[in-house]
């Protein structure tokens, strides 16, 4: 059988580029020993979230099809990837595959992970409270509601506390292997940092592509009008959101979490930091949290701002005519 590489994630660490890489290489017969297999009910997705044992009893066939496919697999390699996973019961999942692997998990410090993850679940409709009620939430180790693209429910834990994500992992797989995530925009490169963690051969070209957040203001727009709307009409004007978000830009650096709660979500993390900087081996994990260094909170959204966005919003509707 071939060796087996899953990456979990986490959310927010380029788990969207190394996906499409490894989809369009796939489709393209360029991995060469390598399949990262593809069946109907993960190609829409990019990625093997019905893995992740949230798809309820209907994903039943499509998780034995996965398992057979990589079993029957000819090449010396499989790669498999779902940010999901990282929220998943490794026990079961190692059931389900039969097999042993190794686990790669991308990791970035927490005020910034839980910043990125949230305007991801804002963006894409999944969470309509506030940025407190989900960092605490998260801090708190209590289950968040998300809908997945294909609305599928997950009521878990956001992971924060890495140590014990690692420790739930590697008390099942032999072989986990701890990444930090870093800034594409200083030279980091997903894929490149995967072939190096996994010692496998991965051919170039085809830059992996970004799932770039909305502008902040944009997203409190959405907030706004999504309170107003059912699931249903969520998902329509999500298309016409996305082409609003390619006009409007990013004016502010400010984010959703205010720097006061930037320094409680670093210091309630940092015991769990040190433990998992013994687990690893390391000095350290991070970047040195500088309180005085942080983006400013987001002002709320003006009535001026609304006004804007809902006329950019209505010009793409009436396009659609």
């Amino acid at each position: 059988m071939a060796g087996v590489y899953i990456h979990i994630g986490l959310h927010k660490t380029g788990t969207t580029s190394l996906q499409r890489y490894f989809l369009h290489h796939g489709d393209a017969g360029t991995l060469g020993d390598i399949d990262y297999p593809m069946i109907p009910a993960t190609r829409n997705s990019r990625a093997h979230h019905i893995l992740a044992g949230f798809g309820g009893p209907r994903s039943g066939e499509a998780i034995a099809r996965l398992v057979d496919v990589i079993a029957n697999s000819k090449a010396d390699h499989v790669v498999l990837s779902s940010e999901l996973l990282s929220l998943a019961d490794p026990a079961r999942v190692r059931e389900t595959l039969g097999c042993d692997a190794a686990i790669v998990v991308y990791l970035r410090r927490q005020d910034e992970y839980l910043e990125s993850f949230y305007r991801e679940v804002v963006k894409m409709s999944h969470y309509h409270g506030s940025p407190d009620e989900f960092v605490h939430s998260a801090l708190d180790q209590e289950p968040v509601t998300l809908v997945t693209r294909g609305k599928t429910k997950v009521n878990e834990a956001v992971p924060v506390y890495f140590s014990q994500l690692v420790d739930r992992w590697s008390a099942v797989f032999t072989d986990v292997r701890v990444r930090v995530y870093g800034n594409p925009a200083e030279g980091f490169d997903i894929v490149e940092d995967f072939a190096d963690v996994t010692g496998l051969d991965l051919p170039g070209g085809s830059p992996p592509s970004v799932n770039e957040s909305f502008p902040v203001k944009l997203l409190q727009f959405r907030q706004a009008i999504d309170r107003q709307l059912s699931a249903e009409q969520r998902r329509e004007l999500s298309p016409f959101l996305w082409r609003v978000s390619q006009t409007s830009g990013d004016p502010t650096p400010n984010g959703f979490i205010s720097p006061g709660l930037r320094a409680e979500i670093v210091r309630r993390c940092a015991d769990d930091n040190v433990r998992l900087a013994e687990v690893l081996g390391t000095e350290g994990v991070f970047d040195e949290f500088d309180p005085l260094d942080q983006p400013a909170e987001i002002d709320p959204l003006s009535e001026t701002e609304f006004a804007a966005f809902a006329g950019l919003l209505v010009g793409q509707l009436l396009k659609r005519n």
